[in-house]
C-alpha cells in the first residue's frame, strides 16, 4: 500500500478564500520516479484550479467573496496502484459548482488507468454504462433529492469520463452539470465489476477485480 499524506494551500487573496486539501504520494524503490509525476499532476491541477478562479475574478462585475476548496478521496490503495478522486468547488454566496477530476494510476506499467483499460475492447461498454445509468436514474436522483420535473435528461458518459476504482466496482463521476443541464450537484454511479463481470478486461481481471 501507497502513503498518502495531505497538503494544503490556505490563503485569502482578493476576495478569495482558498483552502485547497491536495495528496501527496510517497514510496519507496523502482516506482519513485512515477509516484512524482503522478504528485506533479496532482498539484498542476490544483495551481490550474486557482489560475481559472483568478482569472475569472477579475471580469466579475459583482463584487462577491469566493470560498475555493478541493478534498480528495481515496480509494483503491495497493503496492502498485492508487485511485484518487478530487473535488475542486467554487462557493460564492448560494451558488456553488464543482468539478470532478480522478487520478487513476498505474505504478508499475507508468501509465494512467482508463475506461478503455477495464473493459474489453469489444464490449460497447459506454452504451451498456448508459443503459444501466438510465434504467436507475429514479433511485439516484431520489438518492441526490432531485425530482424527474428537476432535470432535461441524462447527458450519457464518455470514454474520458472522470471515475475511480474500488476493490469490486468502478464508481463514474459527474461534476456540475455533467450529469444533466440543470443539476449542479456532482454525481456518482457505481458499477460492480460482478454484474460486468463478461465485459471485464484482463487486465481489471488480473489486477483489480477480487472476486
Amino acid at each position: 500500500m501507497l502513503y498518502v499524506d495531505k497538503n494544503q494551500i490556505n490563503e485569502v487573496h482578493k476576495g478569495i478564500s482558498y483552502n485547497l486539501n491536495y495528496p501527496i504520494i510517497q514510496i519507496e524503490g523502482i516506482n519513485h520516479n512515477n509516484v512524482d509525476k503522478l504528485n506533479k499532476d496532482i498539484y498542476e491541477d490544483v495551481e490550474i484550479f486557482k489560475e481559472v478562479i483568478e482569472l475569472q475574478n477579475e471580469f466579475d462585475y459583482i463584487s462577491i467573496n469566493k470560498n475555493i476548496i478541493s478534498e480528495y478521496n481515496v480509494h483503491f490503495n495497493t503496492e502498485d496502484m492508487i485511485s484518487i478522486v478530487m473535488e475542486f468547488s467554487q462557493v460564492a454566496g448560494l451558488y456553488g459548482i464543482s468539478y470532478i477530476n480522478s487520478y487513476n494510476y498505474d505504478l508499475k506499467e507508468d501509465k494512467y488507468i482508463t475506461l478503455d483499460d477495464l473493459f474489453k475492447k469489444d464490449s460497447y461498454y459506454i452504451k451498456r454504462i448508459n443503459e444501466k445509468i438510465i434504467e436507475n436514474i429514479d433511485s439516484i436522483l431520489e438518492r441526490y433529492c432531485y425530482d424527474e420535473e428537476d432535470i432535461e435528461g441524462f447527458l450519457g458518459i464518455s470514454k474520458d469520463q472522470s471515475f475511480y476504482i474500488e476493490e469490486n466496482a468502478v464508481v463514474i463521476c459527474f461534476s456540475s452539470y455533467e450529469f444533466d443541464k440543470l443539476i449542479s450537484t456532482p454525481i456518482e454511479f457505481k458499477i460492480s465489476f460482478y454484474e460486468f463481470e463478461e465485459h471485464l478486461s484482463n487486465y481489471t481481471k488480473k489486477k483489480i477485480y477480487k472476486k
